[in-house]
């Protein structure tokens, strides 16, 4: 037991724990420049879209025939005529619920006229002192 007490105490000239903190990266690479690229106020991925993976891959010199597509050139081209599709269809959604919100305040309102012109109207002496 004295043996256990005194390494304890001899302990004490070893620096603590929390004094030689290391720094440790919890961030991917892949994390850390895409928001370099962000902050530069480019794309996250530089690969998605640009002369490379637009433009095909050659051309002829004749001028007369066209190239055929590149890889994932096709898909990329696809999955583009898809999203315009859904944003016309969504679009027009929206536009719908605008026209049937308009048409429903116009016939709440049509309904308040009609339940105020259908009301009660004073008759005999009431009738003529108005006039």
């Amino acid at each position: 037991m004295a043996l256990f007490r005194s390494i304890i105490s001899s302990k004490c000239s070893i620096p603590s724990v929390s004094n030689t903190f290391r720094r440790i990266q919890t961030k991917t690479t892949r994390e850390t420049v895409q928001k370099w690229r962000e902050d530069r106020g480019l794309d996250k991925n530089p690969n998605a879209h640009g002369p490379l993976t637009d433009l095909p891959d050659y051309t002829f010199m004749d001028g007369n025939r066209l190239t055929p597509l590149g890889s994932h050139q096709k898909q990329r081209i696809i999955k583009q005529r898809e999203l315009a599709a859904k944003m016309i269809r969504l679009i027009r959604e929206i536009d719908d619920g605008k026209l049937m919100h308009k048409r429903l305040q116009e016939e709440s309102q049509r309904n308040r006229e009609d339940i105020i012109s259908n009301k009660f109207k004073p008759k005999g002496v009431l009738l003529i002192k108005k006039k």
